[in-house]
């Protein structure tokens, strides 16, 4: 994979709370307090020679990438032999931006994000709900009372107010020995990608002993003063909300060191969403432990 320099490129903002949020399915709501939406905008550019940084305006959309697309299969870690070994990332928006700011507008097409090997998360426009990118087809969740409802499609219609896309020809493969829990998975990436200050992209695929999700409900966001609750617990209490327990699962995540607030909470270097297929669930991963022999996947250096 391209090397990426980041230098002076991005300045996160202070780590809010939570940002995005996405999970679905037909699993029941838990009652709970609402959350302040905010999504602000901030531009990030990356190059594969460099970075620039180039923030967006108010109301502008925040964007970042590095690197060049290319074709690949369905299969999360099969790739064309003869593909070039890339990775392109691009934000939209920041989870400062939702968390302290209350900006959830639109901010990108969904229709952006469905070209082949596009891996991606992000909150739906309003906060009406999660994506989830699988190799260009999405996976949207939204609220619908109690429960989730979810629908896969390659044209999606719609706008995200949160979006991180990656472009990857090629995944390196590493499967989990043992009981993986989420602390441990950012260890294990952080071993085996080089130090950058652009986002690492990386999937997994297998069976998880037990996985948190939830979906947020922008309609049920109020003032988080009412309840005490704030940032991301507040996102969660105004979330559709279930788990997985011993169940296969597909997850598109991010790591990173430098973005916190803009795609990772502030206490975190990983920000996840999940597919469960069979159980008709997607959205944004609250709490992860992998069982032995899940797949990590890598872009291929």
């Amino acid at each position: 994979m391209n090397k990426i320099s980041m230098n002076s490129c991005v300045t996160p903002a202070p780590r809010p709370d939570s940002a995005c949020e996405t999970e679905a399915g037909t699993l029941k709501r838990r009652s709970g307090a609402a959350l302040i939406p905010t999504l602000g905008s901030l531009c990030l550019a990356f190059t594969l020679a460099g970075c620039t940084s180039n923030p967006a305006p108010p109301g502008a959309a925040a964007s970042a990438s590095h690197g060049s697309q290319a074709p690949t299969e369905r299969s999360a870690a099969s790739t064309a032999a003869s593909a070039p070994t890339t990775s392109s990332v691009q934000i939209h928006g920041s989870v400062h931006a939702i968390m302290m700011q209350g900006r959830t507008q639109a901010r990108v097409a969904l229709s952006a994000a469905t070209a082949p090997h596009v891996f991606g998360l992000g909150a739906l426009a309003n906060l009406n709900g999660e994506v989830t990118i699988w190799d260009g087809e999405a996976w949207l969740a939204r609220p619908n009372g109690e429960e989730a409802r979810v629908e896969s499609t390659p044209t999606p219609e719609g706008d995200a107010t949160l979006l991180a896309t990656a472009t990857v020809s090629q995944w390196q493969r590493h499967t989990v020995p043992g009981v993986l829990p989420q602390a441990k998975i950012a260890e294990l990436i952080a071993r085996r990608v080089k130090a950058s200050g652009a986002p690492t992209p990386f999937l997994i695929e297998g069976q998880v002993s037990r996985l948190a999700w939830h979906v947020i409900d922008g309609k049920r966001i109020t003032d988080a003063s009412h309840t005490g609750m704030h940032g991301h617990a507040a996102h969660v209490a105004a979330s559709v909300r279930g788990v997985l327990s011993d169940t296969s699962v597909r997850v598109v995540g991010f790591y990173s060191t430098r973005h916190h607030g803009v795609l990772t909470h502030h206490d975190s270097d990983l920000h996840m969403h999940v597919v469960a297929e069979n159980e008709r669930v997607t959205g944004h991963v609250d709490e992860i432990a992998l069982a032995p022999g899940a797949v990590l996947s890598l872009p291929k250096r």
